[in-house]
């Protein structure tokens, strides 16, 4: 199986990720398993000062993932299949943070100490 996953930036300020997998066909003398891929991507964009994002979501853009397994045994055969359900859904979100912490580092804080950790008493 191979999975690769890519985040790139974007024109705009906007963060797109990319996620592939691909799985060849596999068969022994007990089993065959098809080809599956998968393809989907993700788009987010920040507004006003980094406390409004938008993100767009768009998993499985060719419809491809379907599982089918054939398995032989002595005395049995079992077949098992799916199709995903969802067909090419398109996810819209929006995120705004009320209270969103940034780390100030305009503090000067003094206490006493030098910058080798020594009391200057």
């Amino acid at each position: 199986m191979l999975s690769a996953r890519m985040s790139l930036k974007l024109w705009f300020g906007i963060d797109a990720s990319m996620y592939l997998s691909y799985s060849p066909e596999t068969a022994s003398k007990k089993y065959i398993s098809n080809q599956r891929s998968c393809f989907s991507i993700y788009l987010s964009k920040a507004f006003m000062d980094q406390k409004l994002k938008v993100n767009v979501s768009v998993p499985d853009i060719l419809n491809s993932n379907v599982y089918d397994r054939q398995t032989y045994g002595t005395d049995f055969y079992m077949r098992s299949s799916y199709t995903m359900l969802k067909r090419r859904s398109i996810s819209i979100g929006f995120t705004y943070m009320i209270n969103n912490y940034k780390e100030r580092q305009d503090r000067n804080i003094d206490d006493s100490r030098d910058a080798s950790g020594q009391s200057m008493k």
